[in-house]
């Protein structure tokens, strides 16, 4: 009993995931867990916005090797021009990365920056605006 419970958690890389899974089907649940849970989340940070959300997202669905269900666009507030960008899946991180800096003229916005450069990295203060690389302290 002791040498089948240590070999269960041995993949430590879907060891996590496994557990929110039924136990039952772990030998069926691998080809599954690649689909129904993506492997990298990044949030950026849109500045000087001059379109829809809706248009947004297509030109990041269209700049970027994901697809429209991996990208999700959402206003800061009533009139802002920022917006929050979720990038999900497979290839997020660089995805991010090659979008991350000043933007080309035809871009509907000017700036992308990693969500963490403008607000409070530990999350005590989410909403509260702070400059890059400051502490929010």
């Amino acid at each position: 009993m002791v040498a089948a419970h240590r070999q269960q958690p041995r993949p430590s890389a879907g060891a996590k995931r496994r557990r929110l899974s039924p136990p039952a089907a772990s030998s069926s649940a691998a080809p599954a867990e690649s689909t129904a849970a993506p492997a990298e989340c990044v949030e950026l940070f849109l500045g000087g916005v001059s379109q829809s959300p809706l248009i947004v997202q297509d030109y990041l669905v269209s700049s970027t090797s994901l697809g429209r269900q991996a990208v999700s666009v959402a206003p800061m507030g009533s009139g802002s021009k920022q917006l929050r960008v979720q990038l999900r899946g497979r290839g997020a991180y660089a995805a991010a990365s090659e979008l991350e800096g000043k933007q080309p003229p035809t871009a509907p916005f000017r700036e992308v920056k990693m969500h963490r450069d403008w607000y409070c990295p530990c999350g005590a203060q989410p909403e509260t605006l702070i400059r890059e690389r400051a502490s929010c302290g």
